[in-house]
């Protein structure tokens, strides 16, 4: 069967059920919830790897592991839909599995959600938290808006294929526009035991674009999700 990205004329095809990208009335609508917590343990920098650099997984055998996105999603077109998705919107994205590892190689992610994944603890809280946004979302049978670990506004889409949940779309790494200053520094105090150099971290903490909240509303309308 095929998915289809609002907006776009290319088609996913998948090996169980039907997948649809599309406008969708979205209830019960996302709300915030209260901020995760902070890594008790600081780690060392390292040398921040892009995305094009990192290979797109590849689907292993099945026998004896259950059914995983690897197995019912054509990846390769996945990551196209991505990209267009991520440049239209103006949102960072990435498509994860239950565990919150990636499948898909990030589209415009932001400088400093580079840097936080650069470290051990920072990549481990990140993968954490995207597998969290899914649950979430699975619950919801919708998209979820939540405040991430590092600060910033993210929302999960589920994936679900004939009632089995494999993994989430996620976009978002921003800040509502009338709250800007205050999630600012929720920023860099959420991220400074990762112990990253303070100039770059600043720098890259003022580069996060700000929209209103009405406008989150939009993302969540096209990453409506179903079999």
């Amino acid at each position: 069967m095929s998915v289809y990205a609002g907006g776009s004329d290319q088609a996913l095809t998948v090996g169980r059920g039907s997948v649809i990208l599309g406008m969708q009335s979205l209830k019960p609508r996302p709300t915030l919830p209260a901020a995760c917590i902070l890594p008790d343990k600081p780690m060392n920098h390292e040398p921040v790897r892009k995305s094009e650099d990192l290979p797109l997984q590849q689907p292993v055998p099945l026998k004896g592991r259950a059914l995983s996105l690897l197995d019912t999603v054509d990846i390769a077109v996945l990551q196209r839909i991505q990209d267009t998705f991520a440049k239209a919107m103006g949102f960072a994205a990435v498509t994860v599995d239950r565990s919150g590892q990636p499948v898909t190689r990030d589209s415009c992610f932001l400088s400093v959600c580079r840097m936080i994944r650069s470290t051990e603890t920072g990549r481990r809280r990140c993968m954490q938290c995207d597998a969290e946004g899914g649950l979430a979302a699975r619950e919801r049978r919708g998209p979820h808006v939540y405040l991430c670990k590092g600060g910033l506004l993210d929302i999960a889409a589920p994936i679900i294929i004939e009632e089995e949940y494999l993994g989430c779309i996620l976009c978002g790494q921003v800040l509502p526009t009338n709250e800007r200053e205050a999630f600012l520094e929720g920023v860099l105090e959420r991220n400074f035991l990762l112990v990253l150099p303070l100039d770059e971290l600043s720098q890259a903490v003022v580069q996060i674009p700000s929209v209103p909240r009405e406008r989150i509303a939009v993302p969540c309308a096209l990453l409506v999700i179903w079999t």
